[in-house]
């Protein structure tokens, strides 16, 4: 009986990990297409990390108000405005180009193109010339929180604001609001102070006519190659971006901006932070037991599938690990073994 206690438990916690939610941070997810001239409404995102399966991702025209620390009242108060809360049925891999479409022609927004579970609160103007986005522009987050108004973490921020000056003041091309230039509306926001501008955020205001970056429709156009820093500053870079005014652009993964199968975009597994010769483990491919052996303590070691999911995760305080991998699946999986403050990621074969 002990040992069938034992099985299940085991059992449980794996079936939990494989669902575990994916806790996401600044530059996860990142957008890299925008058309306002098609109707519907449509965005293209991609996620630099491996998402697991029941992840809450909330996306939103909301503004930051600076003076609150929060989404303006004035913004969320408006009919124009609105927000998703976007919750995965299945894990998406690093690279993933995702297309979805916002409606709000009947006065009741429907978004399609989302894989999971989707449900929408605002945009409930049936001017399609005005929702979910009008021709001054709009700004766009994609965060975590509890609600549609309540942020733990910012992902990434977006925006494309029309105006030259806002309340008066003057605004600086490819900058969010100028602080202190007084409450935000539906067109524009202030960034938040856990993102930066060129690193996980990117503004192309103004219209181009006055040297600046706005367009109706946007696309990136950058490298789709790279670890997650060096993509999130590639998409968080201007130039890196193409425009038109009139007319959309395809950004659909597989099509002409996006091409191939997804994940689209390639991201490697990482810069070995210590050197390999550091490092044994054998043997591999392995049927069961994967023996780690390290040139220093062993702090740590966590499992993970091809799409990231977490397998096993383990504490140690030894140079030598051993890891049972006799119950999973035949596959490859990812191992990052901690050492000192230091990661090194290896691919392991189950036979």
């Amino acid at each position: 009986m002990l040992k069938k206690l034992l099985f299940l438990g085991c059992f449980l916690s794996l079936f939990s990990s494989l669902n575990a939610q994916t806790t996401l941070s600044a530059g996860d997810i990142a957008i890299v297409g925008l058309n306002y001239d098609s109707v519907p409404y449509e965005m293209a995102i991609v996620n630099l990390v491996p998402i697991s399966s029941g992840t809450v991702i909330r996306i939103t025209d909301y503004a930051y108000d600076e003076t609150t620390s929060a989404f303006s009242t004035v913004s969320t108060g408006n009919t124009s405005e609105g927000s998703i809360q976007w919750t995965t049925t299945s894990a998406l891999a690093a690279g993933t180009v995702t297309k979805f479409t916002i409606n709000a022609a009947s006065g009741t927004p429907v978004v399609t193109g989302l894989p999971g579970s989707v449900s929408v609160i605002g945009w409930t103007n049936t001017v399609t010339t005005a929702c979910p986005s009008a021709a001054g522009g709009d700004n766009w987050f994609i965060f975590q929180g509890p609600n549609a108004t309540t942020v733990t973490t910012y992902v990434f921020a977006w925006c494309n604001p029309f105006a030259l000056t806002h309340n008066t003041i003057p605004q600086v091309a490819g900058q969010f609001l100028v602080t202190g230039s007084g409450l935000s509306n539906i067109f524009n926001s202030y960034l938040p102070p856990s993102l930066t501008l060129g690193t996980n955020a990117i503004s192309l205001s103004r219209d181009p006519a006055s040297a600046g970056y706005h367009g109706d429709d946007n696309v990136y156009i950058g490298p789709k190659t790279g670890n997650k820093s060096s993509l999130m500053t590639d998409i968080s870079t201007i130039s890196n971006w193409i425009h038109n005014e009139t007319t959309s652009y395809d950004i659909n993964p597989g099509g002409t901006n996006f091409p191939g199968s997804n994940p689209v975009f390639t991201i490697p597994l990482g810069v070995e932070d210590f050197d390999i010769s550091k490092l044994n483990f054998y043997p591999n491919p392995t049927s069961n037991i994967l023996s780690i052996e390290c040139s220093n303590t062993i702090d740590g070691i966590r499992v993970t599938n091809i799409l990231g999911q977490e397998i096993l995760e383990n504490k140690t305080n030894n140079s030598t690990v051993q890891i049972d991998l006799s119950n999973l699946p035949k596959a490859s999986y990812f191992v990052k073994v901690t050492s000192e403050g230091k990661e090194k990621t290896i691919k392991v074969i189950k036979q």
